[in-house]
């Protein structure tokens, strides 16, 4: 099977552009934050695990753990339950389009050393926020379409995150190029349009949705269609081509509109 490149979802243009325009990855740096790498290639040693955060419980002294019937009937842990959550969340079977297929990105579980919002060298300080997430790939006989991440944030900091994405566009100096907080992303001219609002009618009810072009000092560009949605504590971007990204969005919202409001936060 072909290997399978995708990029990674970032407010997601560094990572796209890095990947496809200049076939370079971007290296961890702790001086500027989470790092991450754009092509799917391993994480450094000290991150290679993806299991979500173990719970309190995980640290218990196995003699006091009970009898294995008793385990049996434990409810979940709250370390599992989010994860559970944020799976069926995401994008499923019955969402995808004849030739398409899905699967969990490689480190899709992981948060540290994962980035979720980058842009126009902006500050996301709800980055440190992120409880948990999950994010899927979609690919059309192997070529990559769009990524679904949900993601988990501790409470009140997901409408934050969403803030900041606002923020983050409407201050991005127009024509002026900017540096990442990736390493080894290069400098770069973002121009963000608000999608059409008719395409739009079946998305939660915080969103954004632009189409983004990141282009290079030297002319190259890419274009990338990013959907964001929140509800509660739970923020859900879709990233890809517009014909697909938008209605991959639109069957993330009405799963985000179903779950129980205590799940969310909300």
């Amino acid at each position: 099977m072909p290997s399978r490149s995708a990029p990674l979802a970032v407010l997601a243009v560094v990572a796209v552009f890095a990947t496809s325009l200049l076939g370079c990855s971007t290296g961890g740096d702790e001086a500027i934050g989470p790092s991450t790498t754009a092509a799917d290639a391993d994480p450094s040693p000290s991150t290679e695990a993806t299991d979500p955060p173990p719970s309190p419980d995980d640290s218990a002294d196995p003699g006091d753990s009970g009898d294995a019937d008793d385990a049996d009937d434990a409810e979940p842990t709250d370390a599992t339950a989010p994860a559970a959550l944020l799976e069926q969340l995401a994008i499923a079977d019955e969402d995808l389009v004849d030739g398409e297929t899905s699967e969990l990105r490689e480190q899709g579980l992981q948060v540290v050393n994962q980035i979720t919002l980058d842009y126009c060298g902006f500050t996301f300080t709800t980055e440190k926020e992120r409880l948990f997430r999950h994010q899927v790939n979609v690919y059309l006989d192997e070529t990559y379409v769009a990524s679904s991440e949900a993601v988990l944030y501790s409470p009140g900091s997901a409408e934050k995150a969403m803030d900041e994405v606002r923020q983050a566009i409407s201050e991005c100096p127009a024509g002026v190029a900017t540096n990442s907080r990736v390493a080894g992303v290069p400098d770069l001219i973002y121009e963000a349009e608000p999608l059409p609002a008719d395409l739009l009618t079946s998305l939660a009810d915080d969103h954004i949705a632009v189409h983004v072009t990141a282009s290079t000092t030297d002319g190259r560009s890419q274009d990338t269609t990013m959907i964001y949605q929140r509800r509660g504590d739970v923020l859900i971007g879709t990233y890809g081509q517009q014909h697909r990204a938008v209605p991959l969005a639109e069957a993330v919202a009405r799963r985000l509109a179903a779950a129980s409001p205590a799940d969310v936060g909300d």
